[in-house]
């Protein structure tokens, strides 16, 4: 254990991650969310909360609930349990299992978070996991992002997410554990050989160790180096001298408008370079080049302002749709309707713009989440969000098209009136 923990101890002040007070642990009772545990309650200053999501997807999801506390009680860590039924919300959101599992913890974190105050969270990710990140990034022809892997620190909003165990090799966190006498938890998802990490674990590591013994630290190096230029070009390509070389050129525009294709940027690019002036419709909407003022600009279009709905609202470039409905008519399988309760809708509803830092409490999320996390989400392209049809009342957001009704206004068996909305995008003219 001792080991570990100078290892731990060294990346905290490598790597100047900022923990103090009180710290939300993701902690699913495997080795590795227990190690970082038993290595947090070692270090000053540091109050760390065991944070335990269950996702109700496995029959022995409650006996694991059970061990988490027991580890917790145990190691006088306070615990806190956190429940989302993510095959469930993977089908309200049309996502996998996968996505809608990190959904829910992440969710739930930042949840914990504001209810304790804490700034900080923190996982148990180890130098394996990291190596396998790479390796499955380049596998998927990654750029130079990608081969950065998973970040030692991020921010997400007002928070700071941290991975104490980003330089320990799971060989050793594990056999840290191994001699704490703790009953850990197994999690039957990490012998699922569809899923491409436990491929990459169970079959590619393996020939890997024989041919090049050192890949994952090498890996873990190549992943450092990556990050650090990655963030070098942000700079170079935030300020450009003249004559810049294209690539810089191509970063500045993604920097700018991060929904351009390779296609668009290389086009942007030659314009700057002819110093000529160009208008063209890309992913990122219409883009000028204007060399004469040396500057790029978006075309703006102010979004539409806000409208109470009536049973047909022509909206910007949508269409929405209301009536009456029997609150047993569901609408399940089209993202773009939504059956909710009228009688809990408090005043009119509106049709309007998302806005700054705003949030919503998704149907099935014990909690509130970020509009611009769910844009991200979602993949809706950047210049489209201030154009996306916001369903509103009083209180705030009711739906989300193309993604989920708030829980507030969610259909009961109490429900003796319900309202039927439906979002179609109207024929788009670009000129």
């Amino acid at each position: 254990m001792e080991r570990l923990l100078c290892i731990v101890r060294k990346t905290i002040e490598n790597r100047k991650m900022p923990l103090s007070g009180r710290v939300i642990v993701g902690f699913s009772g495997g080795p590795d969310s227990t190690a970082l545990l038993l290595c947090l309650r070692q270090l000053p200053d540091i109050e760390p909360i065991a944070l335990h999501v269950n996702h109700l997807m496995r029959n022995d999801a409650r006996a694991d609930v059970d061990r988490c506390k027991a580890i917790c009680h145990a190691l006088s860590v306070q615990f806190e349990l956190a429940e989302v039924d993510v095959p469930k919300l993977a089908k309200e959101r049309r996502l996998n299992i996968e996505e809608a599992g990190r959904e829910a913890r992440y969710d739930s974190f930042r949840t914990a978070a504001i209810r304790f105050g804490a700034k900080i969270i923190a996982t148990g990710h180890t130098q394996d996991d990291r190596a396998e990140t790479v390796l499955m990034n380049i596998l998927r022809g990654s750029g130079l992002k990608g081969l950065g892997g998973i970040p030692a620190i991020r921010t997400d909003g007002d928070l700071t997410i941290v991975r104490p165990l980003i330089d320990a090799p799971r060989s050793l966190v594990h056999a840290a554990v191994s001699n704490s006498g703790l009953a850990l938890c197994q999690d039957s998802t990490n012998e699922d050989i569809s899923r491409l990490r436990v491929q990459v674990r169970k079959n590619i590591a393996p020939a890997l160790d024989q041919i090049a013994p050192h890949w994952k630290t090498k890996l873990c190096d190549l992943a450092d180096i990556a990050q650090e230029e990655d963030a070098l070009l942000d700079q170079l390509a935030a300020n450009l001298g003249p004559n810049p070389p294209e690539p810089l050129v191509r970063r500045a525009l993604r920097r700018q408008f991060p929904e351009l294709d390779l296609a668009s940027s290389r086009t942007l690019a030659k314009a700057i370079a002819d110093q000529s002036d160009l208008k063209t419709a890309t992913p990122a909407g219409l883009i000028e080049v204007k060399n004469s003022e040396a500057r790029l600009s978006l075309q703006p279009i102010a979004p539409p302002s806000p409208m109470r709905l009536a049973n047909e609202t022509r909206w910007g470039n949508f269409t929405i749709f209301m009536r009456e409905t029997p609150p047993d008519q569901v609408e399940t399988s089209d993202p773009m309707s939504a059956t909710i309760d009228a009688d809990k809708i408090a005043g009119s509803l509106i049709v309007r713009s998302a806005q700054p830092r705003e949030r919503m409490a998704p149907l099935g999320l014990n909690g509130s989440k970020l509009l611009s996390d769910i844009f991200i989400d979602r993949k809706i392209p950047r210049q489209n969000r201030p154009h996306w049809p916001m369903i509103a009342d009083n209180m705030g957001i009711v739906w989300f098209p193309g993604y989920t009704i708030a829980e507030r206004v969610k259909i009961a068996k109490s429900t003796t009136n319900a309202i039927a909305l439906r979002v179609v995008q109207n024929e788009e003219t670009i000129e």
